[in-house]
């Protein structure tokens, strides 16, 4: 059985489902889910749970989240 972490760097564009239905295609397993929602905006690491991974969810909500963003202040568009 196909089971375990896989770690994904999310590029932008791309939603977190969008990760999960392409990893789910390519292991021909529908027990798949992620540990956390990134916007589509947004790139990072995105873990995928697999098979009896996806029982350790609740476990990972536990543990600190860390987000880096890049602002432009006091810009004007039309």
């Amino acid at each position: 059985m196909k089971e375990g972490i896989l770690i994904i760097n999310k590029p932008k564009g791309i939603t977190s489902h969008d990760v999960v239905d392409f990893v789910r295609r390519k292991l021909k397993i529908r027990r798949i889910g992620h540990s956390g929602t990134l916007d589509p905006i947004a790139t990072g690491v995105l873990l995928i749970l697999v098979g009896k991974a996806t029982k350790l969810f609740n476990q990972l909500l536990k543990f600190d989240k860390e987000y880096e963003a890049t602002l432009t202040l006091g810009s004007r568009t039309a």
